[in-house]
C-alpha cells in the first residue's frame, strides 16, 4: 500500500481521463470501426451502437423519437442516454464521435472520482482509498469501454452517484426526494435500473423507515410519469418504461443456446405465419414485443430444465461477457476474476458492515435478473465500480 500513498486523487483523475480519450482515438484510428463514421448525405443508419444515436439524430432533425424521421416510434430505448448523444451529434456531423469520446471518457473518470468519494464516506483509509480508485481508473475492461456510444457510461455514473446521496447525507426529507429522482434518471437510462428503487425500499423497510421508503418509490414514479404518459400517448398501451422483455429473453436464448440462431424470429413466424419486424435489436410493434414474452414464459414452463441451465449460464456470461467468443471469455475472466476473488477472500476475513450487505444484496438481485434473460452484453461494467468497494 505504500506506492498508493504517494498517488493522490487528483494524479489519477488526469491519468484516467488522458487514457480513456488514448483508447478512445486509437480504437478509431488503428481499427476503422463501422459505427463511428462521419454523416454523410443525411445517412445516420448503422452508426453508433444498437439504435442510441439513431434515436438522438432524430430528435435533433425531426424531434421524433425514432431510428429515422418518420419512421415508427421507438419503444423499448428509454430516453435519457439519446438526449446525451444528441449533443454530439448536434454539434458536429463530420466529428460527432470525437466529442462523443470527450463525454464518455469525462463519465469514466467521473465514476473513478465517485468511487473514492464513496470510499471516504465508507471511512476507508487513504491508502485503500486510492487503490480501489486506481482499479476503477486502470481495469482494462472499463478502460475498453470508453470507446462505447452505449449507455454503460451514463448507467454508471447515476448508480453511483445515487449510492453516494444514500450512504453519505443524513435521514430527511430532502435526501429522500433527491433519492427518488436520481432512481428515475437511472430508469431512464435502462431498463436495468427498475431493479434499484425496489432495493433501496427493501433497505429502508428493513430499518424500519416506511415513509422515506414509500418516499422513494413515489418520485421514482413522479420523475418517470411523463415518459410513461407518452408511451400511453403514443402506443395507446399502459407501459410504464420500456417494452423489450420478450425481444430480450429470445436474445438470451440465442445467446445460451449456439444452435438456436435467430429463434425469435423463427418463433414468432411458427405461430404467425409473418416475418417478424425489427430494427436495432427490437421490435418495431410493441405488441410483437408482448407476444414474444408470452411465448418465452410458455417456452419456460414447457422446458424446465432448459430453464435452469439456461439460468446457471446466464450467470457465468454476467459475470466473464464472452458473446464474441472464447477470446473474449479469457480476457474477461482474466480481468473479472481476480475482483471477484478478492472480493470473496474481504468479505470472509472481515466484518459485514451493512454497507456491504446493501452492495451485495442489490448486486445479487441485479445478478438473477440478468441470469434469467440471458445477457449477450458486457454489462458487467456498470456494476464493477460499485462492487470493486467490497474489495
Amino acid at each position: 500500500m505504500k506506492f498508493f500513498s504517494r498517488v493522490s486523487i487528483a494524479q489519477l483523475i488526469l491519468l484516467s481521463f488522458l487514457i480513456r480519450i488514448f483508447i478512445c482515438l486509437g480504437y478509431y484510428f488503428f481499427f476503422n470501426p463501422f459505427e463511428l463514421k462521419p454523416i454523410i448525405n443525411d445517412d445516420y443508419q448503422g452508426l453508433g451502437t444498437d439504435g442510441y444515436f439513431q434515436i438522438a439524430r432524430t430528435l435533433w432533425l425531426s424531434g421524433e423519437y425514432a431510428f429515422e424521421v418518420g419512421g415508427y416510434p421507438v419503444h423499448s430505448r428509454p430516453p435519457l442516454h439519446p438526449f446525451l448523444l444528441m449533443i454530439t451529434s448536434a454539434w458536429s456531423e463530420k466529428y460527432w464521435f470525437f466529442l462523443w469520446f470527450i463525454v464518455s471518457s469525462f463519465l469514466g473518470t467521473l465514476s473513478v472520482y465517485l468511487v473514492f468519494k464513496i470510499t471516504q464516506v465508507l471511512n476507508f483509509s487513504p491508502q485503500k482509498s486510492i487503490f480501489i480508485a486506481t482499479i476503477i481508473a486502470f481495469h482494462p475492461y472499463l478502460l475498453i469501454i470508453s470507446r462505447s456510444t452505449t449507455f454503460v457510461h451514463l448507467g454508471t455514473v447515476l448508480l453511483l452517484i445515487t449510492f453516494y446521496v444514500y450512504w453519505k447525507f443524513p435521514e430527511n426529507l430532502k435526501k429522500y426526494i433527491i433519492l427518488g429522482f436520481l432512481c428515475g434518471l437511472c430508469l431512464l437510462t435502462h431498463g436495468t435500473f427498475q431493479i434499484l428503487p425496489i432495493t433501496l425500499f427493501l433497505f429502508l423497510l428493513m430499518k424500519r423507515n416506511f415513509f422515506y421508503a414509500f418516499l422513494i418509490l413515489v418520485f421514482t414514479i413522479i420523475t418517470v410519469l411523463p415518459w410513461s404518459i407518452r408511451n400511453y400517448l403514443t402506443f395507446e398501451k399502459p407501459f410504464f418504461l420500456v417494452t423489450g422483455m420478450g425481444m430480450q429473453y429470445w436474445k438470451g436464448e440465442e445467446s445460451a443456446f449456439r444452435g438456436k440462431v435467430d429463434i425469435y424470429r423463427k418463433v414468432y413466424e411458427e405461430n404467425t405465419g409473418k416475418p417478424l419486424k425489427i430494427a436495432y435489436f427490437c421490435t418495431i410493434d410493441p405488441g410483437d414485443d408482448e407476444l414474444l414474452w408470452k411465448l418465452g414464459l410458455k417456452n419456460i414452463i414447457n422446458n424446465p430444465i432448459q430453464a435452469i441451465q439456461r439460468f446457471l449460464y446466464g450467470i457465468i456470461i454476467f459475470l466473464f461477457p464472452h458473446e464474441t467468443g472464447w477470446q473474449k471469455f479469457l480476457f474477461t475472466f482474466i480481468v473479472n476474476f481476480p475482483i471477484y476473488f478478492l472480493i470473496v477472500k474481504r468479505l470472509f476475513q472481515s466484518s459485514w458492515d451493512y454497507w456491504k450487505k446493501e452492495i451485495l444484496i442489490y448486486f445479487l438481485l441485479v445478478l438473477l435478473a440478468f441470469a434469467f434473460f440471458t445477457p449477450h452484453a458486457g454489462y458487467i461494467v456498470m456494476f464493477l465500480p460499485l462492487i470493486s468497494l467490497l474489495i
